[in-house]
């Protein structure tokens, strides 16, 4: 018995470390628990295929120049789905027509929401605009109501710019370094004093008729801004219009409804070969357009709001999802020739760009599909049709097709790089 005794003491002796300092013995106990268990569950998680990651900076070394390109090409390695993370932020991509289903149908309420992006708050009133504004009864209602060219630009290349302080936190006054923090300010300000300005002109015109007892017509008919002001002053819907609402709203169709349509109508006659008047044909050239280039190459990103399987692979919570609607308009799955422009492809095929076929879907689809695209449809139909009927056109001095240049612009939507420059001469009829 004393000799068991006398080993026991011996062995705490040896040991006695850990009860002179047990506090320091459980915390690290605990902590090797915690990390034992959070490791065994991501374990069991099974995530979409993904390219080998760097440490901090995860998978931003695999996105190049033009990121819809870049992710296109991992998509060929890595398939449709597939998972990333930019820092310490999780994405999905997805590059095919029945994952984009999955996204936008399946599971679109817990999709539905837009990731917080610093340059938003700057440039979109604090996500106060259609495009950007978090899922709820501000949204439904927005959704429903249905020197500035230099500027736009400007405001898209800088929406569309990366700022790596959304991926790692840590390193957000890089941007204010680069610039990136004082152009958005500067051009915010800016879009601001203009905004500022459109709406004073109305509320002037308004009070002007009211003074004079006369309805707006003629000239001064009534348009979206006026819309807007009277449901402010009447409170029509369930919350309160305020100036910074309308400023959103404003810039929502000044950037939907003139930026991309310049954007299709560009590429649509930079790649029609042989101009034809014909209504039909003009539909087929648009579509065909969207098809190749849509406006904003890589849909605007949504975030998960869940946990959910999609799939067969587990999506995380917080999980940033990116559509590439670039590279599901060039799946040769879903497209025969998918890199030629064919515009008679369309003759006798019924898929539409309306959010229903999603093997095109450039405005997006589901609850999020672009609220202006009947719109933006009818006013590039509208404009091409009139620009092949009223004009013969040729490139100047006797430049060929194959000497244009393709090259695309770098930002929220893709423009050419070198703008078109074409002879127009007007049709003798």
């Amino acid at each position: 018995m004393v000799r068991d005794i006398s080993s026991f003491l011996q062995l705490l002796g040896q040991y006695e470390i850990f009860f002179i300092s047990y506090p320091l013995f459980f915390s690290l106990l605990a902590i090797f628990v915690v990390v034992f268990i959070l490791t065994t569950n991501k374990r069991k998680l099974l995530l979409p295929p993904s390219p080998s990651k760097l440490p901090i900076i995860g998978n931003l070394h695999n996105i190049g120049r033009y990121p819809h390109r870049s992710l296109k090409s991992l998509a060929q390695r890595f398939g449709p789905l597939m998972s990333l993370r930019f820092g310490n932020v999780p994405v999905l991509v997805v590059s095919s027509a029945d994952a984009a289903y999955e996204i936008k149908k399946t599971h679109d309420l817990t999709f539905i929401n837009r990731p917080k992006r610093r340059i938003y708050q700057k440039l979109l009133y604090n996500n106060k605009d259609v495009g950007s504004a978090p899922y709820g009864e501000y949204w439904r209602q927005m959704k429903n109501t249905n020197k500035f060219r230099k500027l736009l630009s400007e405001f898209t290349k800088l929406l569309g710019a990366p700022d790596v302080g959304d991926y790692l936190p840590w390193l957000a006054w890089l941007s204010h370094v680069n610039g990136l923090h004082g152009k958005a300010k500067k051009v915010a300000k800016e879009l601001d004093e203009f905004l500022d300005g459109v709406i004073k002109e109305h509320m002037n015109r308004h009070e002007k008729h009211v003074n004079d007892h006369a309805e707006i017509q003629g000239e001064d008919q009534k348009d979206f801004v006026d819309a807007l002001l009277e449901i402010q002053r009447e409170n029509t819907v369930g919350f309160p219009l305020e100036k910074i609402n309308i400023k959103a709203l404003i810039l929502d169709i000044f950037v939907a409804g003139t930026h991309t349509t310049y954007a299709v109508l560009e590429w649509a006659m930079t790649t029609l070969k042989a101009p034809q008047d014909n209504e039909e044909t003009s539909k087929r050239v648009i579509k065909e357009t969207l098809r190749l280039y849509p406006p904003i190459p890589l849909l605007l990103p949504t975030i998960s709001t869940k946990d959910v399987k999609l799939k067969g692979y587990d999506i995380i919570k917080g999980t940033r999802v990116i559509i590439n609607a670039w590279a599901i308009g060039r799946d040769p799955a879903s497209w025969e020739n998918p890199e030629e422009f064919l515009p008679d492809r369309f003759l006798d095929n019924s898929k539409d760009f309306k959010g229903q076929h999603f093997e095109l879907i450039p405005f997006s689809s589901g609850r999020r599909i672009c609220p202006g695209i009947l719109f933006t449809i009818a006013i590039n139909e509208l404009l091409l049709a009139n620009l092949v009927h009223k004009f013969d056109w040729s490139l100047p001095g006797g430049a060929k097709e194959k000497d244009l240049d393709m090259t695309e612009t770098v930002g929220l939507t893709i423009h050419k790089k070198s703008p078109l420059i074409a002879v127009a001469n007007r049709c003798s009829f």
